[in-house]
């Protein structure tokens, strides 16, 4: 939606703002979503029931493709800088 995109908008200006770069930037996306991946090894590593296992192996594989796509923008980024 509009109002979401203008947050996120938003939100990486003022990212940017602080960490000086996009390069920055993505680097504390990587960071941020690595500790998400963390949390969900551990989680993945739980007793629970097939179904919420099952949604937690969806979520930890999209949060892991999305990891590797801000890596690749942010190794990206460092090399044309």
């Amino acid at each position: 939606s509009a109002p979401m995109a203008n947050r996120i908008q938003r939100a990486w200006v003022d990212l940017k703002l602080v960490r000086g770069s996009d390069g920055g930037v993505l680097s504390a996306v990587a960071a941020a979503i690595r500790t998400t991946k963390d949390f969900y090894r551990q989680a993945l590593s739980m007793d629970f029931p097939p179904d919420v296992q099952a949604v937690l192996e969806r979520q930890a594989e999209s949060i892991s493709d999305s990891y590797d796509q801000i890596c690749t923008l942010r190794d990206m980024r460092g090399r044309a800088a």
